[in-house]
């Protein structure tokens, strides 16, 4: 399993410094016409973005759906500086464990 910090941080943009919505990035890289989605997959990313769409602070993923937002994340082009934090934080999610 992988934990996410999906909590929004600051970005300077033309001079100003502006909430970067890291949640609505997610859905954007989940749902980018560019995947050329199947039924199949709408289904994936539509229930991947409905698990992740309320949470406030982290995202507890398992490794299957973990792998799968990592592709659609990876199959994204044309990112811009601001983007780099959330593509750090995805590409570089910690290991979590539920304590038994």
């Amino acid at each position: 399993m992988k934990r996410i910090n999906i909590e929004n941080y600051t970005v300077l943009f033309k001079e100003k410094e502006m909430p970067y919505d890291i949640k609505g990035s997610i859905k954007n890289v989940l749902l980018n016409p560019q995947l050329q989605l199947d039924s199949v997959k709408l289904f994936e990313s539509i229930n991947l973005w409905n698990k992740i769409k309320d949470e406030q602070k982290e995202i507890i993923l398992e490794d299957a759906e973990y792998n799968y937002l990592k592709k659609c994340l990876d199959f994204f082009k044309g990112y811009l500086e601001q983007d780099y934090e959330f593509v750090k934080r995805i590409q570089n999610a910690e290991n979590y464990e539920i304590k038994k």
